[in-house]
């Protein structure tokens, strides 16, 4: 059952309708309702001790997740009854767990109100809950006599479709696919840029929506011939033609098919749908209204050039105030155009804007003001400025993510809307007029308030305490200079729950730990207790800081900490300086001093509760995500004596090696005290400053096990965070474990067949055996190899795991196994994502038994096995074996040749030129001495291609770089030119410049159907190996290591440089083409001679060292290339980064003048795709020509038949057209 094995007790008996969770009672006894039959056993826990039973745990969960979440209200119009009473309908919407589902589902109710227009005289359910599917966004009309709702749904073929419906009393009026209309793309429904507003006359929609995107294709898709097409209308058809794969920035985390949103307008009776213009093209619009006279649209423009940053919780993100005029098409700012600027609301008497705004920069969420702009005057005014502290009467400023849809009074002279205040969410009333600002939860509990609407000067609110769950409350807004008097009524109460007691303690930091630009500053921090705890019973604690940082623990419902006090845990929730809630100094104290102001805090406020409470010092563990994962990491690596336990999601644990790869790149900066500039390039210092403010550093500190929860599309914390700090705490023999959440799970089926000269004898279900997973077929482990009495096939397979379970399944539980669904396991990275543990399988054909071979020791990965013999088994063998080797000279220096297999002397080759296409020939091995005269004979012949010529060129690389050990090496490159050059300018061809990647490998002279086919299109190709390539000895390696960036950028320059003097090329038409390393070697390139390069095309390039690091599953790559020594548990020094940096094409990039295409495969593993993401926000800040590819199922090869033809097309159209410019 628990810790100390206690017994089972029945306690009580109660009928099934009044079932509750479990709770402590007086005595400290646990009791667990237990569900038999039609009644609940409630059973008593002796003594008092913590819950450890997965099963009864998992039970607890359940039912505190059944309490649901009020989300929404609003409110109907009113009703005057024949005897002169009003009442109005209240219409709420909820979402609840259901842990069946997996899923959160909406559901609604409705409550009738009975009022005398200045207090509630009566109110109560109306009906019971319904739920709510497919809506995605709802609104009543002005009238209250319509309703207008999106909703999603998917037809027979799966495929999601969206409506628009008109609803009138009791009957759907209009239901327009939304989809099918093509005017644009998905209809948003986020918190950030939907909208759903009726006109004033009730006769319009508006809405948000994706932009229509052209319809894209391949670049070979066959057309059937039209007759009568107009030649300009083919060319606009051509011209849309290979675009199916290019970038479009979004909006990041949460809103990541979010990219081009524009405002649309539904006439409803005619059922058309425009899409309006006039909004400027650097503007993303949404939070849109309906002006007074219905003439225009009032909405929030975010500004998205250079590049687009993430939006969701960033409030300061530059935006304004914009008017659009529909008779004139006229787009006019009405706001400040270098602020931060949302969530306006037009007052009911349609005279006055009010909009929340603060700074666009800086930390993320910070305190706001609220300012006013009048319709009529044109005159903007602050009503609530920003306050750096908390002033007498205990106000600390707004705090808000947005104000309610409806937050005006009737007298359309005050707003009302809910704010942080310290450790309470309180609703407070903005008097226009006199800029006062009054509370009106002030006096009530010390639970926190969120206002969801108000209408005719009724308040609908939510109200919730950490120990009781959320409750609905209504009332009257008073009369100005009255508000105090407000008297708020519940109408769906609930219950605290038994068993939890909580309370907010202040805290001073020590006068050594006070920020000397910030003095004074206090934080608080809420502590959540089990209730009747024996005397003399320390608890244990778990530890929890916010995220963020700059967010707030309020004193609300929160799952979490209810579940763990319910298991016997005391909760600390701490709200650190930097919170938000105290005033902006504590904000602004932050930003610099993140891994060390913050992580004392929170140490500090442990200490001082281990001292003041019943706690248990030796029992303290930490749970916290983001920022708070960042924080546990912190503790656990600088206070490793106090923590026993981490829990940890999307934990921030390297900075410098996040900032390449998240969609808030921006926070990374700021945090650190560092300045951002979308335009700005990094510095080694920066990247220094980021590191030591990182968990990181104090890795090698971590005693605690940790536990790492990461989110698999998670966009701003980077998985690759939680798996960077995962390698090093395994590295060194920390308990860690990690599991990624992820939404989608791949179904495996595989069928073996054998067959015989007559046909099919075997046809062997492998996945039916149930023996092992996935069989291996890559290159890497793969073997399918016979016994030589062909009766077992041995082969590699992935080893069997046990099933995953989670934790709520409806099936019966199984020991050990319910908490496995998402746990990580580790893989052999690019093209090998799916391969962890190979095990050899042996298939017995006759039995078609699989057996599994055991004998194969744990730490080695076995692979690429054949059956043969042994000595000690093979008697015709006298002595022992001797191996003797000999060089076979194929004697064909135009062509190279690859060995495809050997059978009883026979040899099978292939043998090609660059161009040639390739061969098949074959040859008997002479005897031994007489390999010279092997003869080949040719299978299948091809032809070399007439209108191209090739040869190779020898580099002197003393005129590279004098002062490597290695200058008396030379070089090589193959320059592929169109044959029947002519002397003259007129005749010159443009060069293609192509380095490969590795760096450590080859262009070998064999047919490479991409140079060919730019030779074909009139280019000249020069492939460059440069000194480190394979097959020029072991110096040539080790000539490279330590002056990657220097001396293979050199060499290439330098083979370019050799190539020119052939009098053919043009020295004003030169670009550039590469891919990884290559790609590195170009970017290189057009940085330090922005003269020289005209265009440039790579392929999943390294673009920055540093930011690579935490991202790719070859770290060593980095280590080796700079000559550093590399080890599993090596954390990167400053000086590691600034190496990295500086060896880096991203240090030269304010230097490029060249268009860059960049193609990217979004599932490789060893060059991150955030690299070319910030490459490209780069170029993009600086006004270069850019251009992204994304192929959303290649790796690193990009090697998928549309992908790689794609990539070809794009690449040789980028150059082509650039070069052409010339």
């Amino acid at each position: 059952m628990n810790e100390v094995g206690l017994s089972w007790q029945v306690a009580s008996i109660w009928p099934i309708h009044s079932v509750h969770p479990g709770f402590r009672d007086s005595a400290g006894q646990f009791h667990l309702n237990v569900q038999k039959d039609k009644y609940i056993l409630s059973v008593a826990l002796l003594p008092f001790m913590l819950l450890n039973d997965t099963e009864e745990i998992a039970a607890l969960y359940r039912d505190l997740s059944q309490y649901p979440s009020l989300s929404h209200a609003c409110i109907g119009p009113e009703v005057t009854t024949q005897y002169g009473g009003k009442h109005c309908n209240i219409y709420t919407e909820w979402s609840q767990r259901d842990l069946e589902r997996a899923e959160n589902v909406k559901f609604c109710r409705q409550y009738l109100v009975f009022h005398d227009n200045q207090s509630v005289i009566y109110s109560g359910p109306s009906g019971n809950c319904t739920e709510v599917k497919g809506e995605l966004l709802s609104r009543d009309s002005p009238s209250g006599t319509q309703k207008a709702v999106v909703r999603k749904m998917c037809n027979s073929k799966g495929e999601e479709k969206q409506f628009l419906e008109v609803w009138e009393k009791n009957r759907k009026v209009k239901s327009i696919e939304l989809s099918a209309l093509e005017k644009h793309g998905q209809v948003y429904d986020d918190d950030q840029f939907g909208c759903l507003a009726w006109s004033h006359s009730e006769t319009h929609l508006l809405y948000v929506a994706e932009k229509k995107r052209p319809k894209t294709e391949s670049f070979f898709k066959h057309r059937a011939p039209e007759l009568n097409t107009e030649e300009e209308l083919a060319k606009t058809e051509r011209d849309k033609a290979g675009e199916q794969f290019v970038f479009y920035e979004d909006w990041g985390e949460t809103l990541v098919a979010k990219s081009i949103p524009v405002l649309c307008v539904l006439d409803i009776e005619s059922n058309n749908v425009s899409v309006l213009e006039g909004v400027p093209e650097y503007i993303s619009p949404g939070q849109a209204f309906w002006t007074p006279d219905d003439t225009g649209v009032v909405f929030t423009g975010w500004y998205h050039e250079p590049f687009r940053l993430g939006l969701k919780y960033c409030i300061n993100r530059r935006s304004s105030l914009f008017h659009v005029d529909l008779t004139g098409g006229q787009c006019e700012l009405l706001s400040d155009d270098n602020k931060a600027i949302w969530s306006p609301r037009l007052s009911p008497d349609q005279c006055r804007i009010v909009y929340l705004e603060n700074q666009a920069s800086g930390p993320h969420q910070q305190c706001s003001r609220i300012c006013m702009y009048d319709w009529y005057t044109k005159l903007t005014s602050v009503i609530v400025d920003i306050v750096p502290r908390q002033i007498q009467d205990g106000f600390a400023g707004i705090y808000s993510t947005a104000l309610p849809e409806h937050c005006w009074a009737a007298d359309s002279q005050r707003v009302v809307l809910d704010t942080t205040q310290r450790s309470r969410q309180e609703l407070i009333v903005v008097d226009m007029a006199s800029k006062s600002v009054c509370s009106l939860t002030k006096g009530s509990s010390l639970g926190s308030w969120v206002l969801l609407t108000i209408d005719r000067d009724l308040m609908v609110a939510r109200f919730s305490t950490p120990n009781s769950p959320p409750m609905l409350m209504v009332a009257f807004l008073p009369p100005a200079g009255k508000e105090a008097d407000v008297n708020w009524v519940c109408l769906e109460e609930t219950s605290p729950i038994q068993g939890i007691s909580w309370d907010v303690h202040i805290l001073q930091p020590s006068p050594e730990q006070d920020n000397p630009q910030y003095r004074g500053l206090d934080f608080e921090a809420i502590l959540l207790k089990p209730t009747q705890v024996p005397e003399q019973t320390k608890l244990p604690l778990v530890v929890s800081p916010h995220g963020g940082p700059h967010s707030v623990f309020t004193t609300t419902w929160m799952l979490y900490p209810a579940v763990l006090c319910q298991m016997g845990f005391a909760v600390l929730l701490v709200n650190y300086r930097g919170s938000l809630g105290f005033g902006q100094d504590s904000v602004d104290s932050l930003p610099g001093n993140v891994g060390c102001q913050d992580v004392n805090d929170v140490q500090f406020c442990v200490e001082q509760m281990l001292q003041k409470e019943p706690l248990d010092s030796k029992r303290v563990a930490l749970l916290g995500g983001s920022h708070g994962g960042f924080l546990s990491c912190h503790l656990i690596g600088q206070y490793p004596g106090t923590y026993k336990a981490c829990v940890t999601r999307n934990p921030v644990v390297n900075m410098a090696s996040m900032i390449g790869s998240t969609d808030i790149p921006d926070w990374c900066m700021t945090e650190v005290g560092l300045p951002y500039d979308q335009a700005a390039l990094p510095v080694p210092e920066q990247w220094e400053k980021m590191l030591l403010h990182s968990p990181m550093q104090f890795v090698d500190k971590v005693q605690a096990p940790v536990l790492l929860l990461i989110g698999e599309e998670d966009r701003r914390v980077p998985p690759k965070q939680g798996l960077e700090y995962y390698r090093a705490l395994r590295s060194r023999g920390i308990p860690t474990r990690i599991q990624v959440i992820t939404m989608h799970y791949p179904v495996w089926r595989l069928r073996q067949t054998v067959w015989s000269n007559s046909g099919r004898v075997r046809n062997i279900n492998l996945t039916a055996l149930d023996k092992h997973g996935k069989v291996y077929t890559d290159e890497q482990f793969r073997c399918f190899a016979w016994s030589n009495s062909e009766t077992q096939i041995v082969y590699v397979a992935e080893r069997k795991h046990s099933p995953k379970q989670q934790f709520f399944s409806q099936e019966e539980f199984t020991e050990g196994q319910e908490n496995e669904r998402f746990v990580y396991n580790d893989n052999w990275g690019e093209a090998l994502g799916d391969k962890s543990v190979p095990v050899l399988c042996v298939l017995n054909i006759e039995t078609t038994k699989v057996s599994v071979l055991e004998d194969i020791p744990g730490h080695l990965s076995p692979g690429q096995v054949f059956m043969g013999f042994t000595q000690e088994h093979c008697p015709c063998f006298a002595g022992p074996l001797t191996i003797k080797e000999s060089y076979l000279a194929l004697l064909r220096e135009v062509e190279s040749w690859t060995l495809l297999g050997v059978q009883q002397d026979l040899l099978v080759v292939s043998c090609s030129s660059p161009s040639c296409p390739p061969s098949l020939k074959v040859g008997v091995l002479p005897s031994e001495g007489s390999e010279l005269e092997l003869q080949w004979i040719s299978v299948e012949e091809s032809s070399v291609l007439p209108d191209m010529e090739w040869k190779i060129l020898t580099v002197d690389p003393a005129l590279s770089e004098k002062g490597s050990p290695y200058t008396d090496q030379s070089f090589e490159a193959i320059l592929l030119i169109p044959r029947g050059s002519k002397q003259g300018e007129e005749a010159l061809f443009p060069l293609v410049v192509s380095p490969h990647g590795g760096p450590h490998s080859v262009f070998d002279a064999c047919w490479r159907p991409t140079m060919a086919g730019l030779c074909r299109l009139g280019f000249a190709v020069l492939m460059v190996n440069y000194r480190g390539s394979l097959g020029f000895g072991q110096d040539s390696i080790d000539s490279l290591i330590s002056h990657v960036g220097v001396q293979d950028v050199a060499d290439t320059q330098l083979a370019v440089e050799v190539a020119l003097q052939m009098k053919c090329l043009d020295p004003n038409r030169i670009a550039l083409l590469g891919g990884s390393h290559g790609g590195f070697i170009c970017c290189h390139l057009i940085g330090r001679f922005p003269e020289m390069y005209k265009a440039c095309a790579v392929r999943n390039s390294v673009t920055n060292m540093a930011t690579l690091l935490g991202t790719s599953d070859i770290p060593d790559w980095r280590y080796a290339s700079l000559g550093l020594p590399y080890s599993y548990e090596r954390i990167p020094t400053e000086k590691d980064l600034a190496a990295m940096l500086l060896s880096s094409p991203i240090t030269h990039a304010t230097k490029v003048q060249a268009p860059v295409l960049l193609c990217v495969g979004a599932k490789d593993r060893q060059v991150s795709p955030s690299q070319a993401l910030e490459y490209y926000r780069v170029l993009k800040a600086r006004g270069i020509p850019v251009r992204l590819m994304w192929y959303p199922e290649e790796n690193h090869a990009l090697s998928g038949v549309v992908a790689e033809a794609d990539v070809f097309m794009n690449c040789a159209q980028w150059i082509t057209h650039h070069l052409s410019k010339t």
